[in-house]
């Protein structure tokens, strides 16, 4: 599944941090180590406060008697059962998603031909080789970061300002709460930067979004992001259907026969998605 890691969070700013640490001497685990200490502070600074003071002081329109998105009543009851199908939901779809991942990768076709393309390609392998240099290293410490780093905080903090904060914030102003989720999720797709993904990762924040709109919730939305990262994560720490030759060979030729799913497979998990979804609209809010 050639695109299975491509999940891995990154905000365009990577390589930028990778040549300022190798201006500090910094080799082997301790660039590593301060590459992922950049990332965590970034997804931190950026996302997780903001957006927790955001929601706290009632600036997503809640009103007096409503409780915090990310109250842990919503983990109970419903609430989880809501949670659980958001996850069932994003995984019955992953394939769609990698292979709409494939299709615009496709772009790479153009890279001699448009300049702006190849700006977006070279992009792409930069990121590829630094979550190498994150994910390379070995024990428990660089484990846990990993995890606290890569997949919880991005799948927090982003939930947190993208569907907890931006829509609602955007269904007000614009009085369509779907166009606040297909905007939202535009702006999700576009600050990571990596525009040969941009479709995909714009169609999982457009999923994140309806997950939060039609659950009246916050986690099944981060728990589905989390799902996401999560997967992408073990994809390469355990090779998962060669996923790591996809970040170490990336800058390989682009071939269309090199589609991540085969059709008997994506066929039937889509449309066991819709079923599951359509499940999930039908449950009562939370």
């Amino acid at each position: 599944m050639d695109d299975l890691t491509r999940g891995l969070e990154g905000y365009g700013q990577q390589a930028s941090w990778e040549e300022w640490l190798r201006g500090l001497n910094l080799q082997g685990w301790e660039l590593s180590a301060g590459l992922m200490g950049l990332q965590g502070l970034t997804t931190l600074g950026f996302f997780v406060l903001p957006g927790l003071w955001f929601l706290q002081n009632r600036l997503d329109g809640r009103k007096e008697d409503e409780s915090h998105p990310l109250h842990w009543r919503g983990l109970v009851g419903n609430g989880l059962l809501q949670a659980l199908l958001s996850v069932a939901v994003l995984l019955a779809f992953l394939p769609l998603i990698y292979t709409v991942y494939h299709w615009n990768h496709a772009l790479r076709l153009l890279e001699d031909s448009v300049p702006l393309v190849a700006q977006w390609v070279a992009t792409e392998e930069q990121a590829s080789r630094v979550i190498a240099l994150l994910l390379d290293q070995n024990g428990t410490a660089f484990a846990i970061a990993s995890l606290v780093v890569l997949v919880i905080l991005p799948a927090v903090g982003e939930e947190i300002i993208f569907r907890g904060s931006l829509q609602p914030l955007l269904a007000r102003i614009l009085g369509k709460p779907h166009a606040a989720i297909w905007v939202s999720a535009l702006i999700f797709s576009a600050i990571h930067g990596q525009w040969l993904g941009f479709v995909p990762r714009c169609l999982l924040g457009a999923l994140f979004g309806y997950l939060a709109l039609w659950t009246g919730l916050l986690w099944p939305s981060v728990l589905a992001h989390l799902s996401n990262n999560l997967l992408s994560l073990l994809a390469y720490r355990w090779n998962w259907m060669n996923a790591r030759a996809v970040i170490e060979e990336s800058d390989a030729p682009y071939r269309w026969s090199d589609g991540p799913v085969a059709w008997w497979v994506l066929l039937p998990a889509t449309f066991i998605g819709v079923f599951l979804l359509i499940q999930l609209i039908r449950r009562p809010k939370s």
